[in-house]
Order: structure tokens, then sequence, then C-alpha cells
């Protein structure tokens, strides 16, 4: 039999948390119903940050309470905030993608993405959006993308590919998911 992990745990019990809140709350006396939870995304808590694995995070959205379930969570670990630890999750769901995060909120479930996404997002340009992010374990400390003469470190660089687009162009990015490194490699 498998146990939950204390991170798995936690999850769970904001999971319920949140589906009490989002039925209302209220005890069917004189007890006021709680504030009914957004039934939309919003940008609540766009721009927190944590550190997961020594990785930086950028929150991005809020998705209702109810888009999520814990079934359809897994356990990615604890992250470290400004306030105290937060237990993040990968989600199976069309409102996450698979490489982005999710962490239980009083709100709703927050997402967040690793902030060297957003940085090759912020270098794509006005207007450009992700065509796809994979995890990739670089050959060197160049991120695989040295230039003419360029020396590098012969070490494992765990980091992303990411693709983007802006204005009918692809861009490739190769990023340093501890670093923070971003290099283009398309020319």
């Amino acid at each position: 039999m498998r146990t939950k992990t204390a991170p798995a745990r936690a999850i769970a019990l904001a999971v319920a948390a949140l589906a009490l809140g989002a039925c209302g709350g209220g005890d069917g006396g004189g007890t006021p119903a709680r504030p009914a939870l957004p039934t939309a995304v919003t940008t609540a808590g766009a721009g927190d940050t944590a550190t997961l694995d020594d990785e930086l995070l950028v929150a991005v959205r809020t998705l209702p309470a109810a888009a999520l379930s814990a079934e359809k969570l897994e356990s990615a670990g604890v992250a470290a905030t400004q306030s105290g630890t937060l237990p993040m999750a990968r989600a199976a769901s069309a409102d996450v993608e698979p490489w982005e995060y999710v962490s239980a909120a009083a709100d709703g479930w927050r997402v967040w993405r690793p902030r060297v996404v957003l940085d090759a997002l912020n270098q794509a340009g006005s207007g450009a959006r992700i065509i796809s992010v994979e995890p990739v374990d670089w050959p060197d400390a160049c991120l695989g993308a040295a230039g003419p003469g360029e020396a590098c470190a012969q070490v494992i660089t765990p980091g992303y590919r990411i693709v983007t687009e802006q204005g009918g162009e692809t861009i490739e990015y190769h990023a340093a998911r501890v670093t923070g490194a971003v290099r283009s490699v398309t020319p």
C-alpha cells in the first residue's frame, strides 16, 4: 500500500478545503455562506515568486477551485516563498501545461511557470507566444549553443528547450533551469 507524502497530504487537504469553500460553507442554520470563489481564470497572485529545487518560479494566473481535483495532481515537492513553504504539484488538465506547476490558494489554484520560460518569451518580443517547452539536460554549460570558439564547461546542465512564435517566425531558446541563462539558437 502506498502512503501519501507530506506535500501530497497538504495538497489533498487544500483540495478538500477549496471544495468546501466552493460549496458555500454555510451550515444551513444562521451562519452566512462564505463568498463564492471565482469561477473564471484570474490574474490574482500573478508575479508572486517561489523557489523549487533551486529553480525560480513565477505565478502567472489563478484557476477556479473547480478546475482541478486531487486525482489530477502529482506532488512536485515543496517550494520556498517569502512567507514560508508551499506544496507544488503537476496537474493533468487542459488548463495547465505539463511543464507548469500548481499550488492551492485561498482563491483557487495558482499556476506557476519557470522564470526562464518567461524570460525567453520576453526575449522573443511583444506579441510572442509559446509553442512548446521541453525539459532537457544540456551537454554543457553553454546549453548546447556555444558560439564559434567559445569554451564551455563540459557539465550536464538541466534546462528547457523553449520554442516561441512571433509574427510568423519561430524562435528556439535553450535555457538553464537553475542559473536562469537563456540563449537563442535561431539565427
